[in-house]
């Protein structure tokens, strides 16, 4: 593990634009999504080139908690497509609490960290990321903050290929649905895209704004006919309990397993 680990440092150091541990990078821009996710613009602070990534993959990012009395590493997803300048991650503000730290530091990043201001950031890594050399149809499934790297997904498979993508999101409501008004544009200009929003518990200004097709829970199979695609491959992101329940339905309408792409971070364990 550890002669692979290195591997995996060395060869993000040698790629063009790459470089070992930490990086300090520019906040450009920051941007709020919705209510909870907040968008930040990363420039390298000496200008010089960045590594390109695969659609999918993370950077790791690291803060000083002076509450706590230390440093603290979060990884986030890049949620923009490759673009060789700068790099976007969408950070959710989690709950706080005394004994819960992720909280702590997403709140620190939406609280204190502003344009102008600098972060240190490792090179992108993840083994979840899609295949940008497959013609095959693609579908995405995301529930709530999950969609940031599907986003990436998105925009990279729209902007350089000819793929037919399905984009299935599910999330509370409009007012913590990131990106809503981006994604529906896309769909809305874009032959090879269909997107299917569900709602767990619309507003009225959702139902007036038509901004959901569906309420409740994500659910496959009412909206199979147009989400399960022959030969396609599926990729999903969000809260455990959301991707086990896709990758079972998934299962049970007949997906072959090998075609069904996630990711679990952290301590969880993903039981099938």
């Amino acid at each position: 593990m550890i002669g692979a680990e290195e591997g995996l440092y060395k060869e993000a150091e040698q790629r063009p634009g790459g470089w070992r541990g930490w990086r300090n990078f520019v906040v450009r821009h920051k941007r709020a999504e919705s209510e909870v996710i907040t968008s930040f613009f990363l420039e390298p602070e000496d200008g010089r080139p960045i590594a390109d990534f695969k659609p999918g993959q993370y950077v790791s990012v690291v803060v000083d908690v002076p509450r706590l009395g230390l440093q603290q590493v979060r990884q986030y997803s890049l949620s923009d497509a490759p673009n060789a300048k700068s790099y976007r991650i969408s950070v959710k503000r989690e709950n706080e609490g005394e004994a819960h730290a992720a909280g702590y530091v997403s709140n620190l990043l939406h609280e204190h960290v502003n344009q102008g201001d600098v972060v240190r950031i490792t090179p992108p890594f993840g083994a979840f990321h899609v295949d940008m050399a497959a013609t095959t149809p693609v579908v995405l499934i995301s529930g709530g903050v999950g969609l940031t790297p599907l986003v990436s997904m998105l925009k990279a498979i729209l902007k350089n290929t000819d793929r037919e993508v399905v984009f299935v999101h599910g999330a509370r409501n409009g007012a913590v649905h990131a990106m809503k008004d981006r994604l529906k544009a896309s769909a809305d200009t874009n032959r090879h895209l269909t997107s299917i929003v569900f709602y767990d518990t619309p507003r009225e200004s959702d139902v007036m704004g038509y901004d959901y097709d569906y309420e409740g829970l994500v659910d496959l199979r009412r909206v199979s006919a147009s989400a399960i695609r022959p030969n396609a491959d599926y990729y999903i992101c969000g809260p455990l309990p959301f991707m086990r329940a896709q990758v079972h339905t998934l299962e049970e309408l007949g997906v072959d397993s090998a075609r069904v792409h996630y990711e679990v971070f952290g301590t969880d364990v993903f039981e099938e």
